[in-house]
């Protein structure tokens, strides 16, 4: 949440802005996180589209993990960007690509570096 001013003590907007919050997330579907009134409404059927891409972000960390026999709760996993900063990522649009092959993409990227 926002706390703004040096003392722990919320102010009105902190506590609207926490209301909204929870009243947004009451509003969507734990699963998928689509608005239920229109998610979870039978004449919904049939126009929602699977998609999925690999957050590169997520798959190193699991990398990073690998091995790992138990949770350690002391032990605290995190990522550094080291793209240099003269190399920006290519626009991408995950809508743009047809369902399956946002994953290709990447893995031909992949290969391309190997």
């Amino acid at each position: 949440m926002l706390l703004r001013g040096t003392e722990p003590v919320w102010s009105f907007v902190d506590r609207v802005l926490s209301v909204a919050y929870v009243m947004s997330e009451d509003m969507r579907c734990p699963g998928c996180g689509q608005p239920k009134h229109e998610a979870w409404n039978p004449d919904s059927e049939g126009y929602y589209e699977f998609h999925d891409a690999t957050c590169q972000g997520c798959a190193e960390l699991h990398r990073g993990n690998e091995g790992e026999r138990e949770y350690r709760p002391e032990r605290k996993t995190f990522l550094i960007d080291t793209r240099p900063k003269d190399q920006p990522l290519r626009p991408w649009d995950p809508l743009a690509l047809p369902i399956g092959q946002i994953d290709q993409d990447q893995a031909d990227k992949h290969h391309d570096e190997d």
